[in-house]
């Protein structure tokens, strides 16, 4: 459309070729009139979609109605039917016409100058650079126009990325917080079914715990859905304590659990996910959650002596430690997943000053039992 404006605006040229009709021959007017009119048609037609070649034809009858007045206006309407073919040739024609079009309205623009209308040396050249000029400046605008478009692509697929990416972190968030929860929401209510006939009271302790548990789940996943949740070390560490106990699991827990952000908060994720997959799958009788710090570099690690501990074959990661996966990889980080020495073992190291990245997500191991 910009394209379009300015070539239009170029009408404001004829007013010259108008006003010597005017005085001298008048009979040319209905000439003019039919020549803006193409020339109009042919500018409109191959704007905003430039280059298509849609009016041939109408390019062709436009410069020979502009031939026409030549041989009364001279010269001075030659030079200026030189510029309206040069900005018609090249909106309508494809860019790899470009080049031969240019050369060729250059060279026969010269020799009709030179030989036909013996116009001065000075003014053959002036009409030259003035093609040349107005050549380089379509060129200009066409790459100006095609580097807007891609910038507005560009910016089309960085916010399709934008949303994918909130997408997935919706995802991983929800099934992080609803894991942990809800297996403790199912855990408790087998307690309580349990402890209906023999401990009433306790019965409805674990229902009551249920209903918390509960209510706290969906304040995180409101949370999460609005995007200002933040998870902690030690506040992770002491539920999933809490949570294991419940469990019969013994758990032993070392090393400080106050560390900078956005470390803290991955080592909470660390913690979380590992230990709802001690509680779903491990069926342990004991835990350990270790933090070390090696300056800069802090070492969380969760392991149990259950079940996979033992399996030799191969497993593949599934969506939670997928997620966790990815979260370490933001931060530059590694993750380790696998039996060692009779134990399962998860092992995340996180930078101390992490350098967010956007590389492939860093997984270790290749055995345990499935996630």
């Amino acid at each position: 459309m910009q394209v379009r404006f300015f070539s239009l605006s170029c009408l404001l040229f004829l007013a010259y070729p108008v006003g010597a009709i005017t005085r001298t021959s008048i009979w040319l007017l209905p000439v003019l009139l039919a020549f803006a009119a193409g020339y109009c048609r042919v500018i409109i037609r191959n704007t905003p979609q430039m280059h298509g070649n849609r009016a041939p034809l109408t390019v062709l009858l436009t410069l020979a109605l502009g031939a026409l007045m030549v041989p009364t206006l001279h010269y001075d309407w030659f030079s200026g039917l030189g510029v309206f073919a040069a900005i018609m040739l090249l909106i309508n024609f494809p860019l790899r016409w470009w080049p031969a079009v240019l050369t060729a309205l250059i060279g026969s623009c010269t020799l009709v100058a030179q030989f036909i209308l013996h116009a001065e040396r000075s003014s053959v050249v002036v009409l030259l650079v003035l093609l040349v000029i107005v050549g380089a400046t379509q060129v200009a605008v066409y790459k100006q126009i095609e580097t807007s478009v891609q910038l507005q692509e560009a910016r089309t697929e960085l916010t399709h990325l934008a949303v994918a990416e909130e997408r997935l972190r919706i995802a991983r968030d929800l099934h992080d917080i609803l894991g942990q929860r809800l297996s403790a929401v199912t855990l408790k209510a087998e307690i309580a079914a349990q402890m209906v006939v023999r401990d009433p009271h306790r019965a409805v302790n674990e229902i009551l715990e249920v209903s918390a548990t509960a209510r706290d789940a969906l304040a995180e996943v409101r949370a999460a859905v609005s995007g200002y949740r933040t998870v902690w070390l030690r506040a992770e560490t002491e539920s999933s304590e809490a949570l294991l106990t419940a469990c019969g699991v013994t758990v032993t827990v070392a090393g400080p659990l106050s560390l900078p952000r956005p470390a803290n908060e991955t080592a909470g994720w660390v913690v979380r996910e590992a230990t709802t997959n001690v509680i779903r799958h491990a069926s342990a009788r004991r835990c350990w959650i270790t933090v070390v710090d090696e300056g800069d570099t802090f070492v969380v690690q969760v392991a149990d002596d259950g079940a996979g501990g033992a399996l030799d074959q191969p497993f593949s990661y599934g969506t939670g430690l997928t997620g966790l996966a990815e979260r370490i990889d933001i931060v530059g980080g590694e993750l380790e997943v696998g039996p060692r020495d009779g134990r399962f073992v998860v092992t995340a190291r996180i930078p101390a000053n992490p350098q967010f990245a956007d590389s492939t997500v860093t997984r270790r191991s290749a055995f345990g039992r499935p996630r």
